[in-house]
């Protein structure tokens, strides 16, 4: 996994620049690889999710892809797993 730098930006700088521009999904992505680094999980699966739920598609499923491959990491049977798994599927539905 990514270190908490991505680019050269640290985690705070990418949280800064999202509040400037909330639809940034290219910096959000970027964001949730330093999370996952950072052990973040939860923060990363949220963020994934947020690009998922507002551009389904965004770079050829780039957000939906890592959730996936963090899910199977963690595990089936994990708190974060099934709850993502749930929100993933109601984002993908709608």
């Amino acid at each position: 996994m990514p270190s908490a730098e991505e680019g050269g930006r640290s985690i705070a700088e990418m949280r800064a620049a999202l509040d400037e521009a909330p639809r940034d999904h290219e910096t959000r992505f970027a964001l949730a690889q330093a999370l996952l680094g950072a052990g973040e999980q939860a923060e990363a699966v949220d963020s994934l999710l947020l690009i998922i739920r507002r551009e389904k598609t965004w770079n050829e499923g780039a957000a939906r892809d890592l959730l996936l491959k963090l899910f199977e990491t963690l595990g089936s049977d994990h708190e974060l797993t099934v709850k993502g798994r749930r929100r993933l599927s109601n984002y993908m539905l709608n």
